[in-house]
């Protein structure tokens, strides 16, 4: 997923994957917010691309559809899960709907095993510290990635 900003986002684009890395979805998305420049470097989705794009709203029927009884991987869960709970919450204009929805498959982050399988420990944190898998910023992209390394983890 590709977003507007760091903090408090929006979605720009969702790629989605099975588990050989085939395509399921990958859409660009108006966010009806502004995309911050430091967002568009990373990622080069542009505010004149995302405004000829078709917003979240339109994807909710086929993404329930894609995502019903499925297991989720994700790289950084909470954040993917926090910009999905925010669309949802824009669309359904209920936190419980949104929450729902969110619960209708499992999500499983990658973020945590793979720290510890780089090894890179945190006295401070007294956890492993954050790994990042050195993503294109391009969402079909990093879900290939992610399938890539966690063969590699295995």
């Amino acid at each position: 997923m590709q977003t507007t900003t760091l903090t408090d986002a929006w979605a720009v684009q969702i790629g989605l994957t099975d588990r050989h890395g085939n395509v399921l979805f990958n859409e660009h998305l108006n966010p009806l917010a502004d995309i911050a420049p430091a967002a568009t470097a990373l990622h080069g989705i542009t505010p004149q691309q995302a405004a000829t794009a078709p917003p979240f709203a339109a994807f909710v029927p086929h993404l329930a559809q894609l995502l019903y009884r499925r297991r989720c991987l994700t790289y950084n869960a909470a954040f993917d899960r926090t910009v999905l709970e925010r669309e949802l919450y824009r669309y359904f204009r209920s936190t419980t709907q949104a929450q729902a929805w969110l619960g209708q498959c499992t999500w499983v982050d990658a973020m945590r095993p793979y720290a510890a399988w780089k090894g890179l420990w945190s006295a401070h944190h007294h956890s492993y510290r954050y790994q990042p898998l050195g993503s294109s910023y391009e969402a079909v992209t990093n879900c290939r990635l992610l399938l890539t390394t966690l063969e590699q983890v295995r």
